[in-house]
């Protein structure tokens, strides 16, 4: 992603706190919204205005940012297109981890099946979600690592580590890459 287009994103969402905030606030205390919101906001919808990404936008785009209603301009299938993985299960797998982000029925209404979920004890479907969790962040924090070694080369080497997730002992890595497994 171009330094442009990731300002424009974070600004965005700076924006969205800066309109959202200070609406929840005020119905939670009954009290007007603080001002320093709106002026913040001010600043940022001018800081997004010169933004040369914000220029090459649609203008439907660039109304919908600008109103700062929602922390992204892209629709989820805009975003999720975007990925390096175009594929159906891409999409299936935001919808798992949002079904149990969210606390959809998805997530709970078989919990009777298995007597320990939900219970805080460990068990064998919680062992194999937070696996799962593990593998889409691994390739993703293998990306990030990769990317924070270019921006801060005086760093050095990053340490990799696996993880054996039933007995939580993390060894460390010598090649370059992550090693999960359940």
């Amino acid at each position: 992603m171009e330094v442009d287009e990731y300002s424009l994103r974070l600004l965005g969402m700076q924006l969205h706190d800066c309109t959202r905030r200070p609406n929840i606030l005020s119905k939670i205390t009954g009290d007007e919204p603080d001002s320093r919101f709106v002026e913040q906001a001010a600043a940022l919808k001018e800081g997004i205005k010169k933004n040369p990404a914000f220029a090459a936008k649609e203008p439907r785009q660039q109304q919908k940012l600008l109103k700062g209603e929602s922390a992204f301009y892209l629709s989820q299938d805009e975003i999720v297109a975007g990925n390096r993985d175009e594929s159906s299960q891409n999409r299936g797998v935001y919808e798992f981890l949002s079904s149990q982000t969210h606390s959809f029925p998805f997530s709970f209404i078989r919990a009777h099946l298995h007597t320990d979920r939900g219970t805080g004890r460990e068990n064998d479907v919680d062992k194999k979600y937070l696996a799962i969790a593990a593998e889409i962040a691994a390739p993703i924090l293998q990306d990030a690592t990769g990317h924070m070694a270019r921006l801060f080369p005086e760093v050095g080497e990053f340490r990799r580590y696996s993880v054996n997730w039933d007995t939580a002992v993390c060894t460390r890595v010598p090649e370059d890459g992550f090693n999960i497994k359940m």
